[in-house]
């Protein structure tokens, strides 16, 4: 499979079976924080960056050979911005003729404000936007966003988006400490929320190590405290402890190991040696972390993998 990874582990939707629409890091951020590394491709072009009609056709033989039950969600996700490929509408319509199970969308909400995206979007039954800062000065510094996108424009789109859109939104607020965490802009985020009223605030933090080392996790009870001044819309997001895995999977995460134990490997490394995508990868290595079977070493700047 190109496109498709997993089943894969998610903390958020069980076992998500993962659509990527975009190559390796073509992204309109490029996060302090992102698990997959720095942004390659910086951009807000809109283009059909993989094959439509291929992506369809992979999707339709996963369900023709594993069945409905592989999966809980189908998830639009993967190695950059999803919402970047300009025949987004024609790839979730073709995903609910194919198969009944829920749809996800996890988008950095960039695109949000063109139209075009949001009709693209209707379908979809759970959509998970990030909106990690709402000032223009934080936003910058951590999102690293591309000249032409900026948190007006997004917080806009997220409140356009609130109006049309009927199913689930679930706000994910990744913070890391001594950027995003000052009361100045929790207490903005806190007005934010008001106007896009999602039915989901997921706080989140530093769980592995990022693209830049700057980025660093805030406590859990900070976490705690954010959670009970937002309310019962707001929960902490647990990092993915366990899951019943397939022989498939099963196989996937002990190829990691295997390599893990020749040689140390970056998340680069371990997706050209087994034929993964980064964003597949990333997963186990969040399931083998939490077993205490892996563990990440920083050299010279760059993220390793140890078994």
């Amino acid at each position: 499979m190109k496109y498709l990874f997993g089943p894969v582990p998610s903390r958020r939707l069980g076992l998500s079976l993962g659509v990527d629409l975009v190559p390796y890091k073509v992204c309109s951020f490029d996060c302090l924080y992102c698990e997959l590394g720095r942004t390659t491709s910086h951009t807000s072009e809109r283009r059909e960056y993989v094959p439509t009609m291929a992506v369809l056709d992979e999707l339709r033989s996963h369900f023709q050979e594993a069945g409905e039950s592989s999966c809980d969600y189908v998830t639009l996700s993967g190695s950059g911005e999803p919402t970047l490929h300009t025949n987004l509408a024609d790839i979730v319509l073709g995903i609910k003729d194919i198969t009944s199970k829920p749809l996800a969308l996890l988008t950095n909400s960039s695109l949000m404000d063109d139209p075009a995206v949001r009709r693209a979007v209707q379908p979809v039954d759970v959509i998970l936007p990030s909106l990690d800062a709402v000032t223009p000065e934080v936003f910058k510094h951590l999102n690293r966003p591309v000249d032409q996108v900026h948190i007006d424009s997004i917080l806009s789109g997220l409140s356009a988006l609130r109006q049309e859109f009927k199913g689930e939104i679930w706000l994910e607020i990744l913070f890391c400490r001594g950027i995003n965490d000052s009361e100045s802009e929790v207490e903005a985020l806190t007005k934010a929320f008001q106007d896009l009223q999602p039915d989901k605030i997921q706080l989140n933090t530093v769980a592995r190590p990022g693209a830049y080392q700057e980025a660093q996790s805030v406590s859990l009870e900070f976490l705690q405290q954010v959670q009970k001044r937002w309310g019962e819309r707001a929960e902490i997001i647990a990092s993915f402890r366990s899951t019943q895995l397939n022989q498939s999977q099963q196989d996937s995460r002990q190829q990691i190991v295997n390599t893990l134990k020749r040689r140390p490997c970056t998340v680069q490394d371990l997706a050209a040696s087994c034929a993964m995508v980064p964003a597949e990868v990333v997963k186990f290595l969040d399931l083998l972390k939490n077993e205490g079977t892996v563990r990440a070493s920083v050299h010279e700047g760059i993220t390793f993998y140890v078994a």
